[in-house]
């Protein structure tokens, strides 16, 4: 399957899933069901190795993270149904994986040659490196600047145990498009932060997509997805 049309269908997909959890913020079920449905044909329409897999458990880890901020206070959703969360935003982050996982593999296809992959100890380093980003988004987001340093030392550790080609390219599109993508979903009032910055929106934020990013790289890596 050609990297840059999964790109386009997964880019499309996810267009699909914001318009419907936008739209219908508040007939969730409905979302849920559009969400799932929108899942199910990307899903059908492309067939890659590892694509249900990562939509399921790529999907759950991230709408893990995703409520774990929700329960410590980063931020909340005016309606929940999934302890903190709304149920439509489980395959929105399973649809968000495959989209990163097309970045990825079209970023690889304009430079020949796998990644390397990350021995166990990298590995280990570098989840511990993401887990102490997200612990201090979690502890520490009243105070912004001290998540960003957190964030920033992060990225910076998993630069340094496992570069890769074309990083700070990605780094550079995730601490864009992650942080755009959230506040479009943030000023049609889908979530809201507790401590926003600018514009309803943290700080801190594009440091923190900018090691998400380098963290799911070099465990897709791991994984060799």
């Amino acid at each position: 399957m050609h990297s840059r049309y999964a790109l386009a269908v997964d880019a499309a997909a996810l267009a699909l899933d914001f318009v419907w959890i936008i739209a219908l913020r508040e007939r969730l079920w409905l979302s849920v069901a559009l969400c799932t449905l929108t899942s199910v044909a990307r899903l059908a329409l492309i067939r890659r190795r590892w694509d249900v897999a990562l939509f399921v458990a790529g999907g759950a880890a991230a709408a893990g993270s995703d409520a774990l901020q929700v329960a410590c206070g980063v931020y909340t959703y005016p309606v929940q149904q999934l302890f903190v969360l709304p149920a439509c935003m489980v395959p929105v982050w399973g649809q968000i994986m495959l989209f990163i996982a097309s970045v990825l593999a079209t970023a690889q296809r304009m430079s020949p040659g796998a990644p390397p992959v990350p021995t166990r100890a990298q590995l280990a380093l570098i989840s511990l490196a993401f887990a102490a980003a997200l612990f201090a988004v979690c502890g520490l987001y009243r105070t912004p600047w001290h998540v960003a340093l957190a964030s920033t030392l992060a990225a910076l550790v998993m630069l340094r145990i496992a570069p890769a080609r074309h990083d700070l390219p990605l780094v550079l599109v995730a601490a864009t498009l992650g942080p755009l993508a959230e506040a479009i979903l943030v000023h049609n009032g889908v979530y809201r932060f507790a401590v926003p910055t600018w514009q309803q929106m943290p700080l801190w934020h594009p440091f923190f997509w900018a090691a998400s990013l380098l963290f799911v790289r070099r465990a897709f890596s791991a994984l060799r997805i």
